[in-house]
């Protein structure tokens, strides 16, 4: 079964010296994102490998070593957060599975991450957070499972000329709001968590023209409503609920 970009088994972390060693690990990932390892043997699930210190992976960063922050297991407070507005220019990637923000820390620490290409952040985000993620038109990957966002949150991301990738969860979206999919320039993998979605939203959806992934875990939608999606764009990968539908051209079974 596939999972998404962010939810794959992790890497033990290795220091790589530019984007140069970053660019091959993304890569896989994106190749695995279009498929669902159907004919991958089922494997038991590894434990996490031990994660280096959030102080160890700061400081590789400072020093030029790696352009990735990564830390699942690991809780970072707000005061360690606001530590990546200090000389951490060169960060691209910055994965926090469980991270505690103060009311204005997002917005200082992104205004001096210039050259940031992938974000994931696990914990609750406001609005202002979301206006905070759109200025940064470097983003190509965000993953953003715990959100309150509102339809003009979601707005504010289509100004992101490179975003490919979006995980977003928020039980405030609305299908109207969700038109603004469609003015994407660049949406490639998609994928909704718990979003009160419904058929009327399918439309926007179908119209991404860039569009080759859509995962939709919860919502409102039909079956009905599902299936004339596929019709219209029988090459796009989807996945319900982890699951096909049954009138899915690229339908195939799950283990």
């Amino acid at each position: 079964m596939l999972h998404f970009l962010f939810c794959m088994t992790p890497m033990p972390p290795r220091p790589y010296p530019s984007i140069r060693g970053a660019l091959p690990r993304v890569c896989v990932l994106l190749l695995i994102c279009v498929g669902c390892g159907r004919d991958e043997p089922a494997t038991p699930t590894a434990p996490l490998p031990t994660e280096l210190t959030w102080a160890r992976q700061l400081d590789d960063v400072r020093g030029g070593i790696r352009a990735r922050i990564e830390l699942q297991q690991t809780e970072v407070s707000a005061a360690e957060f606001r530590e990546l507005a200090h000389d951490c220019a060169t960060l691209e990637e910055l994965l926090l599975d469980n991270v505690l923000l103060d009311e204005t820390d997002l917005a200082i620490v992104l205004a001096h991450l210039p050259h940031l290409r992938q974000l994931k952040l696990g914990g609750p985000l406001t609005s202002a957070d979301a206006i905070s993620i759109a200025q940064v038109t470097t983003l190509q990957f965000l993953n953003v499972p715990h959100t309150n966002w509102t339809d003009d949150d979601l707005a504010h991301l289509a100004k992101l000329p490179h975003l490919k990738l979006l995980r977003l969860s928020s039980p405030r979206l609305t299908d109207a709001g969700l038109q603004a999919l469609s003015t994407f320039p660049e949406l490639r993998y998609l994928h909704l968590l718990q979003v009160p979605i419904t058929d009327a939203a399918l439309p926007a959806i179908a119209e991404c023209e860039q569009l080759q992934s859509f995962y939709l875990d919860g919502g409102h939608c039909t079956d009905a409503g599902l299936s004339q999606l596929i019709e219209r764009r029988p090459q796009l990968h989807f996945h319900w609920n982890d699951l096909h539908l049954d009138s899915d051209p690229q339908r195939h079974p799950h283990d």
